[in-house]
């Protein structure tokens, strides 16, 4: 019988391919979804019901809800980022204590931006985080604090993860987009740091964690963090198009506000490095960042 790998938030960006990859390697997944479906239990993400029956003698439970942060932070939608982060995590922790057979595993997503904007530092999981009052701060925080980490028969793995590179979802469609328009520019001095790492590696990881003997905080990035201008080379590259000056901070800003998309998403950085996996002995398949890039063009 093959084992059973309970995922929150599979049906979202990093979630599908984590089913995909786990369903490649012989797990069986089930999916906890607001809409029914094959492979799918209905829960709400706030309550306790039927849905916690599938926690019982699982191999592993990954916990990914969480609405985007790639909307206009206004009052609303910032609370909807938090409560869509804590709620879900918090529900989980309560039916993992009340299963008699608890999953062995629990990977609970977290995000670098836990770490501030550290333009070009280079940090790992024993780096302090960032100056609290600001929002992506807060909001990991908040986050990895929901995780009990308390529980006698689950291993708890808490993956910061950073900027996904994927070819049918995240940023990379849009870079493409923007890019074959002309529009190639690095973001204000294009120095901040970029903690990328492929959607085919992250998805690998988290599925390595359910095996290998790794606990507490992970840097879920791949090994060769680059800067935005570095980015934005690639990526100008990849579509034929030459590198521009950078764009200044101001016009990010002001383009941000237009689009509702929040500037500080690319205007800030940090070098967030994988030091513990690669001490764990996980091996990243996509380590060249032209490579990965290219590998997302549609």
């Amino acid at each position: 019988m093959s084992e059973r790998v309970v995922i929150a938030g599979g049906s979202g960006f990093i979630g599908r391919a984590l089913v995909r990859h786990l369903q490649e390697q012989g797990f069986d997944t089930v999916v906890l979804s607001r809409t029914g479906g094959e492979g799918r239990v209905v829960w709400d993400g706030e309550t306790l019901g039927p849905w916690t029956e599938v926690l019982e003698g699982a191999a592993g439970l990954v916990n990914l809800s969480g609405k985007s942060i790639s909307v206009r932070w206004t009052q609303e939608n910032r609370r909807e980022i938090l409560r869509s982060r804590v709620l879900p995590t918090q529900l989980l922790g309560e039916a993992v204590r009340r299963t008699a057979s608890p999953p062995r595993v629990w990977f609970n997503a977290s995000a670098v931006g836990i770490y501030g904007d550290r333009r070009s530092q280079e940090i790992d999981e024993q780096s302090p985080i960032g100056r609290t009052g600001d929002f992506l701060v807060d909001t990991c925080v908040q986050w990895e604090a929901a995780v009990p980490r308390d529980l006698p028969s689950t291993r708890v793995v808490v993956g910061r993860i950073g900027f996904v590179l994927g070819k049918d979802g995240g940023a990379m469609p849009v870079l493409f987009r923007m890019a074959r328009l002309g529009l190639t520019s690095p973001a204000g001095t294009g120095r901040q740091g970029v903690s990328w790492i492929h959607l085919e590696d992250a998805a690998a990881m988290i599925a390595w964690c359910l095996r290998a003997e790794v606990e507490g905080l992970l840097n879920v990035v791949g090994p060769t963090p680059c800067s935005n201008r570095e980015l934005m080379a690639a990526v100008a590259r990849c579509v034929g198009r030459p590198l521009l000056p950078p764009a200044p901070a101001a016009g990010i800003r002001l383009f941000g506000a237009l689009t509702g998309t929040p500037a500080d998403l690319v205007l800030r950085g940090q070098r967030a490095v994988p030091r513990k996996a690669l001490a764990s002995g996980f091996s990243f398949r996509h380590g060249d960042l032209e490579e990965a890039v290219r590998s997302c063009l549609p």
